[in-house]
């Protein structure tokens, strides 16, 4: 339930908070429909209404999907007889491409109003990912111009991407005479550009083709005017296509040259031009990590032509050279639009390059998906995660003491299908919980609407809201997150606990959804319950993908039990070997906490040891701190929860850490959880922790899911070494956490031991280089040293000043290779690493296995130990 607005739009789209649907809601006040009708409409007022009419749908397609109510003007009009328009028929025709308009609009008639039901647009068969009504691409074919259709837009991003232009003729709007071959004419073309020379009446030698163009003008009154019009769709054709030139005061019909611009300052009319020429610059987007980025400027030359009548009639050519740019030059913005934070939006250039090309074989939800979804990747099968995680009617002890409510919930499930409970099924989606909701379910069974009971104590406007937003949420994310793709609804539902009776709301027989909303049959059943898995376990990566894009990523199984299982957990240990997720973990018990609490980000405090995972952290999510920072402030007033990470490397030379964390957790019925791996102790200094027998409430991360195959390979071999350094309850506990580790496949990867005879620090940063060369991120490279003495003293004996920007590890967040201590680095990660001369400190030796493994495992694909001396 949005508000809507627009600015374009403000005229004729009402802002307003949908109170029926818990959708998205769009309202058009006073539009005229029928055939008849429309014909007599003044033709401003009838493209205006088509205008708006189309917007609004192509935002609905292409934002997951919602409902577009219009009132119409004209009192007899029927749906059923008059049908809405062929004008906006044809409209929705080219919006939708090839597809049928019943595919994804359902029409109904209520009173002075037609509701228009809108799914989400997704990319099948080859079409675009994205709806627009004109993508702002426009490509030589022939003589002529044209704009790329979405689907033709999506080919030719694809193919600028893989960096090799394919030539495509497409039907020309007119077919002309073609004159000699291009070649030739190119040539000629290219000789009149550089000779400068153009005599009144002459005939050239050679006519328009692919790569040239002749306008006259010679008429125009007010020629920037008209060439502000025209420019930017032909320097965009010439930069998609191969180039060329633009010559304008030429006949196009007969050759002859005419002149333009009669008496206008040469000087003054070519810098109008070179002011149209920089902003289609402007619009000409380099594609992510294209190999090319040359700036792309067309050149612009106005010369007199000779022969004129008179002093004063003096005309001019003017001529634009034109070359192939490397990947999408834009005449201007797509028209192509969509719902963001209820506001009614038009993509920019960049925008829709990017949606053009989102597009990864191994992503879960990418293929045939709705617009705004972004890649999902798991390591894990989501088929198998979605039979355990979901394994049938979910019956825990949420309702024990509320049979009747329970008994509602049952019977409601008479067709096959499922009935999930949860605590908060707005908390399970990352949105705020609501502490009068007892429990809710979520019911989707074949040939009925998914519907979101929401179970409480008494009925409350408050109450309707939280449940119209919470279905309106999970039904936006299964569509743009899991990537569910038919037509669908959550509908609401609120249910007395005592009673077990459905409360009615004051909407209650107005919310219908067509029938296309129901699921069909058992396999619309279980592809929903698809996009569910992903909906619950997904997590927002800190990574980005080759387009800047962000990634999301799947909790694995074990990680979502644990968020799930000891939800109730005031206190809690969790033991998670190296490469386990505990860090990114600890993010979303944060964010769980934010919303089932209901608390603000200065109400939770996360704490570790080192600074570069405290800045790393920093996403607003909320206060982070370091132990000896925590130490030597005061009270925290405002502090509730508490989330520690790293916490074997904690010290006590501050004082007791772990007191002051308690007291301060339990003055507020807070929460502490404690992540921590012993065998990642980097010191042997007292850490503080309670002992292994006194942390009774404990959980395991046993699964190795960060780091490739033969980096997990020399990992399990350190861990093998270390846990048999220790003796009573730790051995015990390291020998059962090696025992049950786990490692979940992954890319083979690389780890490679260098001596001292075949590298010097010199060889290192050019081995960087190399990678930054092949199209690496900076941000995909850490450089770990031992010390910052090590760093320091080998840089400076070798001469090395590297070229690429590098940073320490206050720089984490920054497009920097990281170069640092693995101390410092610790609960980070890379894919590439190198480990400088890793070793410990002489006093320190009997650890040095340890800092090997925290060493390790910041490499999440590719590893190289150097050892220099």
């Amino acid at each position: 339930m949005f508000l809507i607005w627009s600015h374009s739009m403000a005229s004729l789209v009402t802002v307003e908070t949908a109170q029926e649907y818990p959708d998205q809601v769009l309202w058009i006040k006073e539009v005229t429909f029928g055939e008849k009708s429309r014909k007599g409409l003044d033709k401003k007022l009838r493209e205006g209404e088509k205008k708006v009419f189309l917007e609004c749908v192509c935002a609905l397609l292409n934002s997951g999907g919602g409902i577009l109510c219009a009132e119409f003007r004209n009192p007899e009009y029927n749906y059923n007889e008059d049908g809405i328009g062929k004008d906006l028929e044809d409209g929705l025709n080219t919006l939708i491409e090839s597809a049928r308009i019943e595919d994804f609009l359902k029409v109904t008639q209520q009173e002075n109003k037609l509701r228009f039901y809108v799914r989400s647009w997704f990319s099948a068969k080859g079409q675009a990912r994205l709806c627009s009504l004109s993508t702002g691409l426009v490509q030589r074919s022939g003589r002529s111009a044209l704009v790329l259709s979405p689907s033709a837009a999506m080919d030719f991003l694809k193919r600028q991407e893989r960096g090799q232009y394919v030539s495509q003729e497409h039907r020309a709007k007119k077919q002309k005479l073609m004159q000699g071959s291009d070649d030739d004419i190119y040539d000629k073309a290219s000789k009149f550009y550089e000779e400068e020379k153009a005599q009144l009446n002459e005939i050239l030698d050679f006519g328009e083709s692919v790569n040239v163009e002749f306008k006259s003008f010679c008429s125009e009154k007010n020629l920037i005017s008209r060439l502000k019009e025209a420019l930017p769709r032909y320097l965009s054709a010439f930069g998609n296509t191969r180039g060329g030139f633009v010559f304008i005061g030429i006949d196009d019909n007969t050759r002859k040259v005419v002149g333009c611009g009669q008496n206008l300052d040469p000087d003054k009319l070519k810098k109008s031009i070179e002011a149209m020429r920089d902003k289609a610059m402007n619009r000409a987007i380099h594609i992510h990590h294209c190999a090319h980025q040359t700036t792309w400027c067309p050149e612009i030359k106005v010369f007199p032509v000779s022969e004129a009548a008179t002093v004063n009639d003096q005309r001019y050519i003017v001529a634009i050279k034109i070359s192939p740019f490397c990947c999408a030059a834009f005449e201007d913005d797509p028209n192509s639009w969509e719902l963001q934070e209820g506001i009614v939006s038009k993509l920019k250039c960049k925008d829709c390059e990017c949606r053009f090309l989102l597009f990864f074989e191994s992503a879960l939800n990418l293929q045939d998906s709705p617009p705004q979804c972004q890649p999902v990747y798991s390591i894990e099968k989501t088929a198998d995660l979605q039979e355990r995680i979901f394994p049938g009617s979910i019956c825990d002890k949420l309702l024990e003491n509320y049979p009747e409510a329970f008994a509602t919930l049952t019977n409601h499930q008479s067709n096959p299908g499922i009935l999930i409970m949860s605590k908060s099924w707005a908390v399970d989606i990352s949105q705020p919980g609501n502490k009068d909701v007892i429990g809710e379910a979520l019911l989707i069974m074949s040939e009925e609407y998914p519907k979101l009971f929401t179970v409480v104590k008494k009925e409350t406007s408050e109450l309707w809201k939280y449940a119209k937003e919470t279905a309106f949420h999970l039904k936006q994310k299964l569509v743009n997150l899991g990537g569910y793709t038919k037509w669908i609804c959550v509908v609401p539902c609120l249910l007395d606990c005592n009673t077990g009776e459905m409360i009615q709301s004051e909407t209650a027989g107005h919310l219908l959804y067509p029938h296309s909303y129901s699921l069909g049959h058992l396999e619309e059943v279980k592809a929903l319950l698809r996009s569910l898995v992903i909906v619950v376990l997904s997590f927002t990566s800190p990574l980005r993908d080759k387009l800047g894009s962000e990634i999301i990523n799947l909790l694995t199984e074990e990680q979502y039990n644990i968020l799930q299982f000891y939800e109730g957990h005031k206190s809690l240990f969790i033991h998670g070997l190296a490469g386990s997720g505990k860090t990114l973990l600890a993010m979303e018990k944060i964010k769980k906490i934010k919303n089932s609490e209901q608390c603000k980000s200065e109400n939770i405090l996360y704490l570790c040891e080192n600074q570069g995972l405290k800045d790393f952290m920093r996403w607003n999510l909320c206060l982070c701190d370091t132990r000896s920072g925590f130490m030597m402030k005061g009270a925290y007033a405002d502090i509730k929860h508490i989330v520690v990470d790293e916490g074997q490397n904690f010290r006590t030379e501050h004082g007791d850490w772990y007191r002051k964390a308690q007291k301060l957790a339990k003055r507020s019925g807070g929460i502490l959880w404690v992540f921590l791996d012993y065998f990642q102790k980097c010191h042997t200094f007292a850490d503080g922790l309670p002992p292994l027998t006194n942390q009774t409430s404990r959980a395991y991360l046993d699964k190795v899911v960060r780091n490739s195959k033969k980096v997990f390979n020399e990992m399990n071999k350190l861990i093998g070494a270390i846990k048999t350094r220790y003796r009573g309850d730790m051995s015990d506990h390291l020998k059962r956490m090696h025992e049950k580790m786990t490692y979940i496949p992954s890319l083979e990867g690389n780890f490679s031991v260098i001596r001292p005879l075949a590298t010097s620090m010199k060889k290192v940063v050019k081995r960087v280089e190399t990678l930054l060369e092949q199209g690496h991120s900076p941000r995909d490279i850490a450089i770990l040293f031992s010390t910052m003495e090590t760093k320091s003293s080998l840089l400076h004996q070798s001469y090395v000043r590297p070229s690429f920007q590098h940073g320490s590890i206050e720089n984490i967040n920054d497009d920097v290779v990281v170069m640092d201590t693995i101390r410092r680095f610790s609960g980070l990660e890379r894919d590439i690493v190198f480990l400088i001369e890793p070793a410990a400190h002489y006093s320190q030796s009997e650890i040095e296995p340890n800092l090997l493994l925290t060493a390790y495992s910041r490499a999440r694909i590719r590893l190289y130990v150097y050892h220099l001396s």
